[in-house]
């Protein structure tokens, strides 16, 4: 119990660094949301800008995780190729804990992409763009020398990724039942 508690610690901890680029991803996201619910038209303004505030939301997210997966780390401080899997996994809590932040890294993945496009609506198809993406992040980070490219990291990421679909699944319905408990539909 008290590993788990250190685990925690740890991924509170590493959680600060992605935090501290918020303010880049939300002056990225801002600016579209602004252009985007400026350009829309008045009597279907309110949709537009709920898009528009969906795509701005996953902008800043993109930026926060692209930092943190590039421009974190120094060119040539990482290489190599580790296709070995749970290998990450490790004997330490520090280890532990990066093998849970990369699940939790592709949650808010899979919680904004069905949101935005309705194909991505089916568990399949979300969970395998975020594999691909995440074979597309791992690839460059080896290009870039910026990350090591570890299987480990594609398979958590994909879980992450579903997890996060499970997530959206649930507040869709969550809201849909609220939505015809007011006399709505969807």
């Amino acid at each position: 119990m008290e590993q788990i508690g250190q685990v925690i610690r740890c991924i509170g901890k590493d959680l600060l660094e992605p935090f501290s680029y918020l303010p880049w991803g939300c002056l990225a996201g801002g600016g579209l949301f602004l252009l985007g619910c400026a350009a829309g038209g008045f009597p279907r303004r309110k949709v537009r800008c709920r898009r528009w505030a969906l795509v701005s939301v996953w902008v800043t997210y993109l930026i926060v995780l692209l930092i943190q997966a590039f421009f974190s780390r120094e060119p040539g401080s990482r290489t190599g190729i580790d296709l070995h899997l749970f290998e990450t996994w490790g004997t330490t809590v520090q280890a532990h804990a990066y093998v849970v932040e990369n699940v939790l890294m592709f949650v808010p993945f899979g919680v904004l992409l069905p949101q935005i496009f309705e194909r991505q609506r089916s568990v399949f198809v979300c969970t395998l763009t975020g594999c691909v993406c995440s074979m597309a992040l791992e690839f460059f980070q080896l290009m870039t020398q910026r990350g090591h490219c570890q299987l480990d990291d594609v398979v958590m990421n994909t879980l992450g990724t579903a997890l996060g679909w499970v997530l959206y699944r649930i507040g869709r319905m969550i809201l849909t039942k609220e939505g015809r408990r007011e006399g709505k539909t969807e």
